[in-house]
Protein backbone atom coordinates (compact mmCIF):
# COMPACT_ATOMS: atom_id res chain seq x y z
CA UNK A 1 0.00 0.00 0.00
CA UNK A 2 1.57 3.45 -1.02
CA UNK A 3 1.26 5.50 2.22
CA UNK A 4 2.09 8.74 0.29
CA UNK A 5 -0.37 8.47 -2.64
CA UNK A 6 -2.97 10.56 -2.72
CA UNK A 7 -5.48 8.96 -4.15
CA UNK A 8 -5.20 6.34 -1.12
CA UNK A 9 -4.91 9.28 1.54
CA UNK A 10 -8.56 10.22 0.21
CA UNK A 11 -9.37 6.95 -0.03
CA UNK A 12 -8.44 6.12 3.91
CA UNK A 13 -9.94 9.32 4.93
CA UNK A 14 -12.87 8.17 3.74
CA UNK A 15 -13.32 5.19 5.15
CA UNK A 16 -12.07 6.44 8.33
CA UNK A 17 -14.98 8.70 9.12
CA UNK A 18 -17.52 6.37 7.81
CA UNK A 19 -16.32 3.34 9.66
CA UNK A 20 -15.55 5.27 13.08
CA UNK A 21 -12.48 4.43 13.33
CA UNK A 22 -8.90 4.44 11.74
CA UNK A 23 -8.45 1.35 8.52
CA UNK A 24 -7.06 -1.56 9.91
CA UNK A 25 -4.81 -2.84 7.19
CA UNK A 26 -5.37 -6.61 6.45
CA UNK A 27 -3.32 -7.82 4.13
CA UNK A 28 -1.80 -6.43 0.53
CA UNK A 29 -3.81 -3.33 0.02
CA UNK A 30 -6.53 -4.06 1.70
CA UNK A 31 -8.26 -2.55 4.80
CA UNK A 32 -11.46 -3.20 7.25
CA UNK A 33 -13.39 -1.05 9.10
CA UNK A 34 -16.94 -1.07 10.65
CA UNK A 35 -19.36 -1.42 7.43
CA UNK A 36 -21.43 2.15 6.95
CA UNK A 37 -24.10 0.18 5.84
CA UNK A 38 -25.44 -1.76 8.62
CA UNK A 39 -24.91 -2.22 12.58
CA UNK A 40 -21.18 -4.16 12.55
CA UNK A 41 -19.69 -4.47 15.74
CA UNK A 42 -16.73 -6.19 14.62
CA UNK A 43 -15.28 -4.87 11.48
CA UNK A 44 -16.43 -6.84 8.69
CA UNK A 45 -16.25 -4.44 5.41
CA UNK A 46 -13.00 -4.53 3.45
CA UNK A 47 -12.04 -2.23 0.96
CA UNK A 48 -8.83 -2.63 -1.71
CA UNK A 49 -7.74 0.96 -1.85
CA UNK A 50 -5.80 0.49 -4.72
CA UNK A 51 -8.74 -0.05 -6.93
CA UNK A 52 -11.66 0.47 -4.78
CA UNK A 53 -13.26 -3.17 -4.94
CA UNK A 54 -15.36 -3.39 -2.01
CA UNK A 55 -17.06 -6.52 0.63
CA UNK A 56 -18.92 -6.34 3.33
CA UNK A 57 -18.88 -10.10 5.36
CA UNK A 58 -21.61 -8.97 7.50
CA UNK A 59 -24.16 -7.65 4.88
CA UNK A 60 -23.05 -9.26 1.97
CA UNK A 61 -22.40 -5.72 0.30
CA UNK A 62 -19.97 -5.77 -2.88
CA UNK A 63 -19.10 -3.61 -5.87
CA UNK A 64 -16.65 -0.75 -6.70
CA UNK A 65 -15.51 2.38 -5.08
CA UNK A 66 -18.23 4.81 -7.44
CA UNK A 67 -20.62 2.09 -6.27
CA UNK A 68 -19.92 2.46 -2.81
CA UNK A 69 -20.26 6.20 -3.04
CA UNK A 70 -23.59 6.12 -4.33
CA UNK A 71 -24.84 4.38 -1.54
CA UNK A 72 -23.38 6.60 1.22
CA UNK A 73 -25.74 9.30 -0.64
CA UNK A 74 -23.61 10.92 -3.03
CA UNK A 75 -24.99 12.21 -6.41
CA UNK A 76 -23.74 11.37 -9.89
CA UNK A 77 -23.04 14.95 -10.05
CA UNK A 78 -20.84 15.30 -6.91
CA UNK A 79 -18.94 11.80 -7.94
CA UNK A 80 -17.84 13.17 -11.14
CA UNK A 81 -16.75 16.37 -9.51
CA UNK A 82 -15.25 15.88 -6.75
CA UNK A 83 -14.27 12.11 -7.32
CA UNK A 84 -13.11 11.64 -10.88
CA UNK A 85 -9.45 11.91 -10.81
CA UNK A 86 -9.97 9.34 -8.32
CA UNK A 87 -11.78 7.27 -10.19
CA UNK A 88 -9.75 7.00 -13.44
CA UNK A 89 -6.43 5.95 -11.35
CA UNK A 90 -8.94 3.20 -8.84
CA UNK A 91 -10.04 2.00 -13.24
CA UNK A 92 -6.56 1.69 -14.00
CA UNK A 93 -5.71 -0.93 -11.39
CA UNK A 94 -8.76 -2.65 -11.70
CA UNK A 95 -8.12 -6.47 -12.00
CA UNK A 96 -9.68 -7.75 -15.45
CA UNK A 97 -13.28 -9.38 -15.00
CA UNK A 98 -12.86 -13.78 -14.51
CA UNK A 99 -14.62 -15.43 -16.88
CA UNK A 100 -16.67 -17.44 -14.05
CA UNK A 101 -17.35 -20.25 -17.44
CA UNK A 102 -14.37 -21.61 -16.89
CA UNK A 103 -13.92 -24.15 -13.85
CA UNK A 104 -10.01 -23.57 -13.74
CA UNK A 105 -10.72 -20.02 -13.49
CA UNK A 106 -13.43 -20.05 -10.66
CA UNK A 107 -11.26 -23.35 -8.15
CA UNK A 108 -7.97 -20.82 -8.48
CA UNK A 109 -5.81 -23.63 -6.65
CA UNK A 110 -4.32 -22.86 -3.20
CA UNK A 111 -0.86 -23.71 -2.55
CA UNK A 112 -0.77 -26.94 -0.80
CA UNK A 113 0.95 -27.39 2.73
CA UNK A 114 2.41 -30.56 4.30
CA UNK A 115 -0.51 -32.45 6.32
CA UNK A 116 2.46 -33.14 8.99
CA UNK A 117 2.24 -29.57 10.21
CA UNK A 118 -1.12 -30.96 12.10
CA UNK A 119 0.90 -32.57 14.23
CA UNK A 120 1.95 -29.47 16.21
CA UNK A 121 -1.61 -28.87 17.06
CA UNK A 122 -2.46 -32.12 18.36
CA UNK A 123 -3.96 -31.45 21.58
CA UNK A 124 -7.25 -31.45 23.02
CA UNK A 125 -9.47 -28.05 22.62
CA UNK A 126 -11.11 -28.74 26.31
CA UNK A 127 -13.69 -25.21 25.62
CA UNK A 128 -15.60 -27.37 22.94
CA UNK A 129 -15.83 -30.54 24.75
CA UNK A 130 -17.92 -28.22 27.40
CA UNK A 131 -19.25 -26.95 24.09
CA UNK A 132 -21.02 -30.66 23.53
CA UNK A 133 -18.48 -31.96 21.09
CA UNK A 134 -17.16 -35.14 21.42
CA UNK A 135 -13.18 -36.64 20.84
CA UNK A 136 -14.65 -38.57 18.10
CA UNK A 137 -15.92 -35.56 16.30
CA UNK A 138 -13.07 -33.36 17.27
CA UNK A 139 -10.17 -35.84 15.93
CA UNK A 140 -12.74 -37.22 12.82
CA UNK A 141 -12.47 -33.23 11.95
CA UNK A 142 -8.57 -32.83 12.56
CA UNK A 143 -9.32 -29.70 15.01
CA UNK A 144 -6.50 -28.90 17.45
CA UNK A 145 -4.81 -26.20 19.58
CA UNK A 146 -2.35 -23.87 18.73
CA UNK A 147 -0.20 -23.21 21.90
CA UNK A 148 1.58 -20.33 20.68
CA UNK A 149 -0.78 -18.01 19.09
CA UNK A 150 -3.78 -19.21 21.29
CA UNK A 151 -6.05 -20.63 19.08
CA UNK A 152 -8.14 -23.46 18.64
CA UNK A 153 -7.31 -24.58 14.95
CA UNK A 154 -9.52 -26.12 11.70
CA UNK A 155 -7.68 -27.26 9.18
CA UNK A 156 -8.65 -26.18 5.69
CA UNK A 157 -8.96 -28.58 2.74
CA UNK A 158 -9.86 -28.15 -1.01
CA UNK A 159 -12.04 -30.79 -2.41
CA UNK A 160 -9.28 -33.20 -3.13
CA UNK A 161 -8.55 -33.28 0.84
CA UNK A 162 -5.09 -31.83 0.48
CA UNK A 163 -4.53 -28.94 3.50
CA UNK A 164 -4.10 -25.59 2.05
CA UNK A 165 -3.99 -23.39 5.20
CA UNK A 166 -5.23 -23.35 8.59
CA UNK A 167 -8.39 -21.34 10.70
CA UNK A 168 -7.48 -20.56 14.15
CA UNK A 169 -10.36 -19.40 16.66
CA UNK A 170 -9.38 -17.16 19.35
CA UNK A 171 -8.76 -19.21 22.83
CA UNK A 172 -8.49 -15.94 25.29
CA UNK A 173 -11.50 -13.40 25.66
CA UNK A 174 -10.34 -9.82 24.35
CA UNK A 175 -8.51 -12.33 21.47
CA UNK A 176 -8.98 -10.71 17.97
CA UNK A 177 -10.06 -11.62 15.20
CA UNK A 178 -12.59 -14.32 16.74
CA UNK A 179 -11.73 -16.17 14.03
CA UNK A 180 -8.78 -15.84 10.83
CA UNK A 181 -7.30 -17.75 8.82
CA UNK A 182 -3.42 -18.20 8.82
CA UNK A 183 -0.92 -15.84 7.10
CA UNK A 184 2.15 -14.18 9.17
CA UNK A 185 2.05 -17.61 11.64
CA UNK A 186 3.50 -20.01 9.27
CA UNK A 187 6.61 -17.89 9.82
CA UNK A 188 6.78 -19.54 13.82
CA UNK A 189 7.37 -22.65 12.32
CA UNK A 190 9.84 -21.88 9.86
CA UNK A 191 7.61 -21.74 6.62
CA UNK A 192 6.93 -18.76 4.05
CA UNK A 193 3.85 -16.45 5.27
CA UNK A 194 1.05 -17.49 2.84
CA UNK A 195 -2.63 -16.55 2.51
CA UNK A 196 -5.55 -18.92 1.51
CA UNK A 197 -8.22 -17.68 -0.78
CA UNK A 198 -11.53 -19.59 1.92
CA UNK A 199 -14.06 -18.48 -1.06
CA UNK A 200 -12.56 -21.38 -3.08
CA UNK A 201 -12.89 -23.70 0.14
CA UNK A 202 -16.46 -25.69 1.34
CA UNK A 203 -15.30 -26.97 4.72
CA UNK A 204 -15.67 -30.49 4.78
CA UNK A 205 -16.78 -31.18 1.04
CA UNK A 206 -13.31 -33.24 0.24
CA UNK A 207 -15.42 -35.93 2.38
CA UNK A 208 -18.07 -36.52 -0.29
CA UNK A 209 -17.08 -34.39 -3.17
CA UNK A 210 -16.35 -37.34 -5.52
CA UNK A 211 -19.01 -39.64 -3.83
CA UNK A 212 -21.93 -37.41 -4.49
CA UNK A 213 -21.09 -37.29 -8.13
CA UNK A 214 -20.99 -41.15 -8.13
CA UNK A 215 -24.66 -41.61 -6.33
CA UNK A 216 -27.64 -42.58 -7.90
CA UNK A 217 -30.75 -40.49 -7.04
CA UNK A 218 -30.68 -37.24 -5.29
CA UNK A 219 -28.24 -37.17 -2.38
CA UNK A 220 -28.90 -34.39 0.51
CA UNK A 221 -26.09 -31.55 1.34
CA UNK A 222 -26.77 -29.51 4.60
CA UNK A 223 -24.85 -26.06 4.09
CA UNK A 224 -23.95 -24.10 7.16
CA UNK A 225 -21.60 -21.40 8.15
CA UNK A 226 -18.86 -22.79 10.65
CA UNK A 227 -16.74 -25.08 11.86
CA UNK A 228 -18.95 -25.59 14.72
CA UNK A 229 -21.91 -25.82 12.67
CA UNK A 230 -20.69 -28.56 10.49
CA UNK A 231 -19.47 -30.98 13.05
CA UNK A 232 -22.54 -30.31 15.17
CA UNK A 233 -24.60 -31.68 12.38
CA UNK A 234 -22.38 -34.48 11.84
CA UNK A 235 -22.28 -35.34 15.54
CA UNK A 236 -25.76 -35.26 15.25
CA UNK A 237 -25.29 -38.14 12.05
CA UNK A 238 -25.71 -36.52 9.26
CA UNK A 239 -22.43 -36.30 7.17
CA UNK A 240 -22.90 -34.47 3.99
CA UNK A 241 -22.56 -31.02 5.72
CA UNK A 242 -20.42 -28.28 4.45
CA UNK A 243 -19.47 -24.81 5.82
CA UNK A 244 -19.47 -21.70 3.75
CA UNK A 245 -16.58 -20.27 6.49
CA UNK A 246 -18.42 -16.80 5.64
CA UNK A 247 -21.78 -15.95 5.03
CA UNK A 248 -21.67 -14.97 1.66
CA UNK A 249 -21.62 -17.90 -0.71
CA UNK A 250 -18.59 -17.61 -3.02
CA UNK A 251 -18.97 -18.28 -7.07
CA UNK A 252 -16.12 -21.02 -6.61
CA UNK A 253 -18.30 -22.28 -3.45
CA UNK A 254 -21.58 -22.83 -5.90
CA UNK A 255 -19.73 -24.25 -8.53
CA UNK A 256 -18.30 -27.29 -6.47
CA UNK A 257 -22.02 -27.90 -4.70
CA UNK A 258 -23.69 -27.86 -8.33
CA UNK A 259 -21.52 -30.27 -9.15
CA UNK A 260 -22.68 -32.37 -6.24
CA UNK A 261 -26.04 -32.62 -7.33
CA UNK A 262 -27.56 -32.99 -5.00
CA UNK A 263 -30.60 -31.59 -2.71
CA UNK A 264 -29.58 -28.80 -0.17
CA UNK A 265 -30.48 -27.85 2.96
CA UNK A 266 -29.95 -24.27 4.44
CA UNK A 267 -29.30 -23.60 8.11
CA UNK A 268 -27.34 -20.78 8.71
CA UNK A 269 -27.25 -18.46 11.39
CA UNK A 270 -30.24 -16.57 12.70
CA UNK A 271 -28.66 -13.14 12.87
CA UNK A 272 -29.57 -10.06 10.47
CA UNK A 273 -26.37 -11.25 8.14
CA UNK A 274 -27.32 -14.53 8.23
CA UNK A 275 -30.79 -14.23 7.32
CA UNK A 276 -29.44 -12.00 4.41
CA UNK A 277 -26.71 -15.02 3.28
CA UNK A 278 -29.99 -17.20 3.01
CA UNK A 279 -31.96 -14.94 1.20
CA UNK A 280 -28.72 -14.48 -1.66
CA UNK A 281 -28.19 -18.38 -1.70
CA UNK A 282 -32.00 -19.64 -2.25
CA UNK A 283 -32.02 -16.70 -5.06
CA UNK A 284 -29.01 -18.16 -6.61
CA UNK A 285 -30.12 -21.27 -6.07
CA UNK A 286 -33.56 -20.84 -7.70
CA UNK A 287 -31.94 -19.72 -10.73
CA UNK A 288 -29.59 -22.26 -11.39
CA UNK A 289 -32.82 -24.69 -10.95
CA UNK A 290 -31.52 -26.51 -7.63
CA UNK A 291 -33.45 -27.92 -5.17
CA UNK A 292 -33.41 -25.84 -1.74
CA UNK A 293 -35.00 -26.42 1.61
CA UNK A 294 -34.35 -23.94 4.17
CA UNK A 295 -34.35 -25.60 8.13
CA UNK A 296 -36.35 -22.53 10.48
CA UNK A 297 -34.89 -23.17 13.75
CA UNK A 298 -34.87 -21.41 17.24
CA UNK A 299 -31.58 -20.22 18.80
CA UNK A 300 -28.97 -18.16 16.64
CA UNK A 301 -26.55 -21.11 15.73
CA UNK A 302 -27.20 -24.58 15.03
CA UNK A 303 -25.60 -25.32 17.77
CA UNK A 304 -28.49 -24.18 19.65
CA UNK A 305 -30.38 -27.13 18.48
CA UNK A 306 -30.16 -30.35 20.49
CA UNK A 307 -28.48 -32.92 18.53
CA UNK A 308 -31.21 -35.09 18.94
CA UNK A 309 -33.82 -32.90 17.26
CA UNK A 310 -31.88 -32.11 14.56
CA UNK A 311 -32.03 -35.09 11.95
CA UNK A 312 -36.09 -34.18 12.35
CA UNK A 313 -35.66 -30.47 11.97
CA UNK A 314 -33.50 -30.92 8.58
CA UNK A 315 -35.64 -33.80 7.68
CA UNK A 316 -39.10 -31.62 7.14
CA UNK A 317 -37.11 -28.44 6.35
CA UNK A 318 -39.59 -26.65 3.87
CA UNK A 319 -38.61 -26.61 0.34
CA UNK A 320 -37.88 -22.40 -1.23
CA UNK A 321 -41.67 -22.72 -3.05
CA UNK A 322 -43.18 -23.60 0.23
CA UNK A 323 -41.72 -20.37 1.86
CA UNK A 324 -42.46 -18.02 -0.84
CA UNK A 325 -45.93 -19.65 -0.91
Amino acid sequence: MSEHSPVTERILGILAEVGRGTPKKVGGDNVSIRCPFHEDNNPSFCMNVSNGLFICYGCDVTGNFKKFLTMLGYSSAQIALHYGVTLKNLAANAPPPKDLSRPEVVMEANRHIDNDLLGLFHFCPEALLEEGFTMETLQKFGVGVDKQHSRITFPLRDIEGHLVGISGRAMLIDQEPRYKVYKEEYRTWGLPPYETDKANLLWNAHTMFDKLQREDGRPRVVIVEGFKAVMWIAQAGIPNVVGLMTKRMSKAQEWILNRMGAEFVLMLDNDHAGIQGTIKVTETFYKSGARLRVVLYDGDQPTDVPLDELPELIDSAPTYSELAS
